[in-house]
């Protein structure tokens, strides 16, 4: 039985951005069902697929995920170019289980 995930993501604006997040999670799971929310930017998935998984296919689209390592997206914004690419490496790292 699939179970709803429901994720805040910063920086969906428009109907690509539905088609791309719907497209990156049916992906990896055919029988999902995406509810995208623009407005309150919310995504909602009845999937069978684990929760990080979820994540990392929309972060993959190039979107933020609100309270999935926000400490490290926070920062990262507020610090010049070599720390975001220290804190996407490390991120990717932490999400794959291996140190870079």
């Amino acid at each position: 039985m699939a179970d709803a995930i429901t994720l805040q993501v910063e920086g969906m604006s428009c109907g690509h951005c539905i088609r791309a997040v719907t497209n990156a999670i049916t992906a990896l799971d055919q029988a999902a069902k995406v509810e995208v929310d623009l407005a309150a930017k919310r995504v909602v998935a009845q999937t069978s697929l684990p929760r990080a998984e979820v994540v990392r296919a929309v972060e993959e689209e190039g979107f933020a995920v609100k309270g999935w390592n926000s400490a490290i997206s926070v920062s990262c914004r507020s610090t010049n170019a070599t720390d975001e690419r220290a804190v996407h490496y490390t991120a990717a790292s932490i999400r794959q289980n291996q140190l870079p």
